[in-house]
């Protein structure tokens, strides 16, 4: 892992302001993380069940897939791989709807 953490703690702030809910703000001392797909990610962010799995292998395949399905950015295809438990195939099926949804709107 990737060390991200600052030297004293800090108070985390979300911006709220568009959202009806908003979690607590929390006290974030020393944290580790992992840089998957250029992007940095605390440990904390990952859902149960990653075990050994190969996140970057794994969004890679999510983008290819859904690249053929409607455009996607790398940044998305990551969403979707922590959204849908690590299975390509349940990220994939979102993706679709997600495209077909937007084409229903437009």
């Amino acid at each position: 892992p990737v060390e991200v953490g600052q030297a004293s703690p800090q108070l985390a702030v979300q911006d709220c302001s568009k959202t009806d809910t908003c979690q607590t703000p929390a006290i974030l001392g020393e944290q580790t993380g992992t840089k998957v797909a250029g992007f940095y990610l605390y440990d904390w962010q990952f859902p149960p069940g990653l075990g050994d799995r190969d996140l970057d292998a794994l969004v890679r395949e999510v983008l290819e897939a859904c690249s053929a399905i409607g455009p996607i950015s790398q940044q998305q295809a990551l969403r979707l791989v922590l959204g849908m438990g690590y299975n390509k195939e349940s990220a994939v099926s979102k993706w679709r709807d997600v495209v077909a949804w937007r084409q229903a709107e437009e």
